[in-house]
């Protein structure tokens, strides 16, 4: 059998729901330093500025002044980031961490998956995915991300650098 690799036109690892973040709810916007930051994170993300987004996700959350659904939300933010930037352990600690405030949400759940396969883990990113999946049994995003980590696990071949495709919010 003959190793194929993805394509990015064949991945649709469908890398836009790394941007299918959880926006934080407006009663948490309380003006807080740490808020700002938050909001500075997403908008250098939607920038396709990453390194920007982490430097300022840090610092809001050094600020210790964010709630917890917006600290899980600014180190979801940071997964992602990371993820863009192909420095996939730093993705998954960051994904682990905001795991910690809502071990359920999808999202973190599918931008986990999405770094460890990127490292190479097919079997952790299937786990993930399907477990994400159990509470959003419809979710095309989650349903397509299986997929390509099922043909990854069959094929070993790794789908592409995350750095390669500009992500579209």
């Amino acid at each position: 059998m003959t190793r194929m690799k993805f394509t990015c036109t064949a991945l649709s690892l469908t890398l836009a729901a790394l941007l299918s973040y959880p926006r934080p709810a407006m009663a948490d916007l309380n003006f807080a330093p740490g808020v700002g930051l938050a909001i500075d994170a997403e908008q250098a993300l939607r920038d396709d500025k990453p390194e920007k987004s982490i430097e300022f996700g840090e610092k809001a959350l050094k600020s210790m002044d964010l709630s917890p659904s917006f600290s899980a939300y600014v180190l979801n933010n940071m997964c992602i980031a990371y993820t863009q930037m192909t420095r996939f352990e730093m993705a998954v600690d960051s994904c682990d961490k905001a795991l910690k405030f809502d071990s359920d949400d999808w999202r973190f759940l599918n931008n986990r998956a999405n770094a460890l396969l990127g490292m190479g883990d097919p079997d952790s990113a299937i786990s993930d995915y399907q477990t994400a999946l159990k509470d959003r049994p419809d979710n095309q995003i989650l349903k397509d991300n299986l997929t390509v980590a099922k043909k990854y696990k069959y094929y070993g071949s790794v789908p592409l650098t995350f750095s390669q495709r500009r992500l579209r919010l």
